[in-house]
């Protein structure tokens, strides 16, 4: 059984304002969570709380055990830092205000 803290959880609802969260699929680390689904050659986080550093190598090792190619995620937050930060790409923007980010495996 997979536990999250519930103040990870309020604060995660309160920053992102989503009414419910992916538990398909869930990682809890030292220092937040994540939840994924596997689409097509693509690992795409869900939801995510914590430590994106930290994340993003967890993620990387999950997609290259599963022979994937990229990751992808969604968040409203500014474009040019996780550009910055993760070395991400933009590929689109939702209506709902939604930045694409897609990241290749290695």
């Amino acid at each position: 059984m997979v536990i999250i803290p519930t103040e990870w959880l309020i604060d995660y609802i309160a920053r992102t304002g989503v009414s419910r969260i992916s538990f398909d699929k869930v990682v809890v680390l030292k220092d937040g969570f994540f939840t994924f689904s596997v689409r097509n050659d693509y690992l795409v986080i869900l939801d995510g709380y914590g430590n994106g550093k930290r994340i993003e190598q967890v993620c990387m090792k999950i997609a290259k055990s599963r022979g994937l190619k990229k990751i992808r995620f969604f968040s409203r937050r500014n474009p040019k830092a996780f550009v910055r930060k993760f070395g991400v790409k933009v590929i689109g923007k939702t209506k709902e205000g939604f930045y694409l980010f897609e990241k290749e495996v290695v």
